[in-house]
Formats: structure tokens, sequence, C-alpha cells
């Protein structure tokens, strides 16, 4: 069995950590791994491995590593990769072979007051990584019960605009109305690059723009100039110069990016079915395969089980390099080639919610299928929705006009916070709104008769757990050979429990 250190890639000499002798007694809890090779990452080890200890060992060992790297982080201020705060991940703390698994109800319950207070201390961003459905919702539970008290929390955090916004939206959730659009934002909180520097990669990778050229300025202003199609029609035509297609090369630099944003995360957390996206990458399938325990459905390569998540890809995706959408002549033949994913894009705007993140609304394709939807809803005065807008755009830049242009068609937010904040701050304002609104629909029970969750129940919570394990405990053997009691042992399994 390889030592975990080997599984990093180029981590110095594959290091291992020494521990003296007061981590072994459980008195020194935190070592920082040296020479972890991402340089905008620092990671410590905490020991958590203790069988049949109390929830609180846990806990102290998440305060010591606070209380010994909390001042790094006020000292550092501002995050790594354009972030406004320093954003800490900690895992649910002991629950994999440490000795918590059996009970991380109540570890959650002691652990979430020490998370918030350390935000709140140190001026860091906290992301509280979880593995699996239930320990996901149960953790929203426990959340949930821990700020029932403390509305200040949100308050502080998110004006009050804003959250009846994300209230609003949680209702069409809750519905089975919300389906989530996303655009280049979305994946340039990873670190992707949007449109305009993808682009200009692109065409420094195939030869189009060269840094070593005396005129290079001349050119580079010149290849600008053009319209972003016409840019990539020339990428495209360098591409086939050199053997290659626009597609593969779009594919080749995009897939080096293997880690989602806490955006993807937060996003793949909310109660939608489904999704629509231009963007090329996996990232968001990646995010959703965690919080959900399976990957969504992509279409159009793949067909969506009844009733399952699916996400549509409209301009292609890395793993089909030859469906990607991005020169003038793609998307003159967008029309011919894929009618029919318009069409999906079609119904959900007429029967759905849309709600937009991270897309600029410039795209021509999107113009199109606005204006079919317009004149198939808009001109038919006899249709009760006919005036209700097709959705909801966030947006982190005020654009008057911008609004003007698509009034009446779709709500449009603007997450600004205000005079001095920089895009970072909007952007974390973001990720605050949408967190909440995650929040709001997260209803999953898959923890509710799993004896490991029971402690992050609220009091009606363990009073209707009590009622439905007495209810199959006393069952008489004859009733489950009826045939409803089927779908009361399918409705047991989605609470967690067995019968």
């Amino acid at each position: 069995m390889p030592h975990w250190t080997e599984e990093i890639p180029n981590l110095k000499q594959n290091w291992k950590p020494e521990p003296d002798d007061s981590w072994n007694k459980g008195q020194t809890r935190v070592l920082e791994v040296e020479h972890w090779p991402f340089p905008e990452q620092r990671v410590w080890l905490v020991n958590t491995g203790a069988w049949q200890k109390e929830a609180q060992w846990y806990v102290n060992g998440v305060v010591q590593f606070f209380t010994i790297v909390g001042p790094i982080f006020q000292r550092q201020g501002r995050g790594v990769a354009g972030r406004a705060k320093p954003l800490v991940g900690i895992p649910l703390v002991g629950t994999g072979a440490g000795g918590a698994g059996d009970w991380i109800g109540t570890l959650l319950a002691a652990l979430l007051p020490t998370l918030y207070d350390a935000a709140k201390d140190y001026n860091v961003d906290i992301a509280l990584v979880l593995k699996t459905g239930p320990s996901f919702a149960a953790a929203m539970n426990a959340r949930r019960n821990y700020l029932k008290a403390r509305e200040a929390v949100w308050k502080d955090n998110l004006p009050g605009k804003l959250r009846a916004v994300a209230e609003d939206l949680a209702e069409h959730a809750k519905k089975g109305e919300l389906v989530l659009f996303l655009g280049a934002g979305v994946s340039a909180s990873a670190g992707l690059p949007n449109w305009k520097d993808l682009l200009e990669l692109l065409a420094k990778r195939v030869g189009v723009l060269s840094s070593g050229d005396e005129d290079g300025q001349k050119v580079f202003e010149a290849f600008h100039s053009l319209n972003v199609l016409d840019q990539a029609r020339l990428i495209a035509d360098y591409c086939g110069q050199k053997e290659s297609t626009i597609g593969q090369e779009v594919a080749d630099l995009l897939q080096k990016y293997h880690h989602y944003s806490i955006s993807h995360a937060i996003l793949a957390g909310i109660q939608v079915k489904e999704v629509v996206t231009t963007n090329y990458d996996v990232l968001f399938e990646r995010a959703s395969k965690y919080a959900q325990d399976i990957a969504p459905a992509v279409i159009p390569y793949e067909s969506p089980k009844s009733g399952g998540n699916w996400i549509l890809k409209l301009h292609g995706c890395v793993d089909h390099p030859s469906d990607i959408v991005l020169t003038r002549s793609d998307y003159l033949r967008y029309n011919d080639s894929r009618a029919a994913l318009k069409g999906i894009v079609h119904a959900l705007l007429i029967t759905r919610h849309m709600l937009f993140v991270g897309f600029s609304l410039s795209d021509d394709n999107f113009y199109g299928i606005i204006e079919d939807v317009r004149k198939a809803v808009r001109e038919n005065k006899n249709r009760g929705t006919g005036d209700e807008p097709f959705g909801t755009v966030l947006a982190l830049e005020s654009n008057h006009f911008a609004q003007q242009l698509w009034h009446g068609d779709l709500n449009w937010v603007s997450l600004q916070m205000g005079e001095g904040a920089t895009i970072a701050d909007d952007r974390r304002l973001q990720e605050i709104f949408l967190d909440y609104l995650a929040f709001l629909t997260t209803s999953s029970t898959a923890h509710l008769l799993n004896e490991k969750y029971k402690g992050a129940l609220s009091e009606s919570e363990l009073v209707l757990r009590s009622a439905l394990q007495k209810m199959i405990n006393e069952v008489d053997a004859k009733a489950k050979d009826a045939p409803a009691w089927l779908e009361i042992q399918h409705l047991v399994e989605r609470f967690g429990g067995t019968c």
C-alpha cells in the first residue's frame, strides 16, 4: 500500500511527515506539509485519529489548527487566485478512519460553531468538504438548526434585497421550476480563461500571434480589431496548417484544468435537475458527481434516466472536440446541426425559470433562442404566463442599457458590494448569494433514519424519526406482502433506513 504522499505529483522526494512524541500523544495536533508542489496552496495535517473519543476532542484539533494558521491568514489578507478572502478547506474531521464515522451528526453539531467563530475571528472563508450525499444533507440540516437563532449571520453578509431574490428563486426550485444556465464566468473562478483570453491563448498556441515578432504589437492590435468569431476563424485556418482542428486545440488547452471552484461546488448543491451551459469544460459535471453521488447525464452524448439530473452542453465539450462551437461558420451551421438542442432550451425558457450565472448574454445563438421564445409566448396574448420573465440574471457589473434591452424578459440582479469594492469582492458576494440559495433549497432526507447522523437532527425531526422507526419495527410481516409496501420500502430507503 503506497504512502499517501506518493500519490501527490511532484511532492519533493516523496516527503513523509516525521511527527514527534507530542504528536503521537495527541498533544501537538498540527503539522504543515513541506514541499507542497502547488505554490498557491498550503496544506496542514491535523491529528484526528483516536477511537472512542468524544466529539470535542476532534473539534479541539480544528481549534488548534486555526490558532496556529489563523494569524497567517490574517497577514495574508486577500486570498489567492483573485479571491477576496483566503479560502480554507476543512474535511469532516475524524469520520474517515479516525473513529467518528459512526456519530457524524454529533460531530457536525459540535464542529459548526467552531467553524463560524473561526471564519469571523480570522476573516476567512471556510469550505466544509463532505464526501457523500447523506453527509451533505446532514451538514446542511445541522447548519440550518445552528442558524435558526442566528439570523444575523445572513443579514450581515447578504443585503435584504438579495435575500429576497434568493428566497423567490428557492420557491421556484422547490416547485421543480428552476433551471441553471452556466456561462464562462463560473469556470473563470476555477482559473479557466474567458472567451477573449481563450482566443488569445489559442492564437499564440497555433502561431497567429508571436511575441518575438518586431511588429508584434501591431499584429496583436490587428487581431483584436476583428470580431471574436472572425478571430476564431483565423485560428481555425492556422490549425488546418498544422493538421489540427480548433476544437482539438481548445480541448488540449482546457483539459489541464482538473479542479472545480467553490462556485461549481455550491451550484452543484442547489436542488435542480436541469442545467444548460455554453462551457466546454467538465468541471461542473465533476462537482455534481461529488455533490449528488452520481454524475449528471450529458446531453447530447448521453440519454438522461427518468427523473435523473442532466446537463445540456450547447456548444460542445472537451471530451468531444469535433463538436466545439467557436467560429462564425460553426454559428451559422448551428441551426441545422443542433436544432434539437435549441428546442430543449426553448422548452425550458417557456416552462421553467432560468437562472443565469456567469453568462454575458452576448452569445448570438442565445439571442436567436430568446427571439424564438418571444415569438412563441409574447405574441400569444392568450397565454397566462405571457408577461412573466423567462429567468433571472446574476450580473457582477451594473449595465443600465443591458437591463433596458432585457427588460420584461429577464430579471436583472446586480451583485455589487458598492463603492470601493473590487471585482473579487463582488464575486464573493455572488458565492454568498448562491450559498444562501443552496441553503434554502437543500431538502434531502437521506440522513433522517441513518443512526450515524442522528446527532444533527432537530427536535421535530427526532420525533418524526422515532415515529417512523416505530412503524417500521411494528409493522406486521403480512403487510409487507401488499403491493403498496414496495413504495413504503423505497421511501424508507430514501430516508436512509431499511425495512
